[in-house]
């Protein structure tokens, strides 16, 4: 009786400890860092149509400015995925403005 009693409390200890360690692997762990959501609010941009003032509402103030050039500006996000193993996305968004301050080219990394 007391082999029986040791073998179900054996049982439901690894049954726990098993079940525990499996449920917390499963969740992927998501963090995020730089502006959120960077190729959807791009969608949000129109070539010729959005000036200064529209982007730094969109996607705020920029990331990295050229000195020798304000027209410049560049915007970074960064997407770690831990699951199984690591994973690392990168979007890089580089914005060049005219003189008049619309919008001319938006391009992706």
């Amino acid at each position: 009786m007391f082999k029986t009693l040791k073998f179900f409390k054996n049982t439901t200890l690894i049954t726990t400890c098993f079940l525990s360690i499996l449920s917390c692997s499963y969740k992927p762990v998501i963090a995020s860092s730089g502006v959120l959501n960077l190729d959807k609010r791009t969608d949000l941009m129109l070539l010729g149509n959005t000036n200064k003032n529209d982007v730094i509402r969109l996607l705020g103030e920029a990331t990295l400015k050229e000195l020798s050039n304000e027209n410049k500006w560049s915007y970074m996000q960064t997407i770690e995925q831990k699951k199984f193993g690591k994973k690392k996305f990168n979007l890089v968004l580089f914005i060049i403005f005219i003189t008049n301050l619309n919008v001319f080219h938006i391009f992706s990394c």
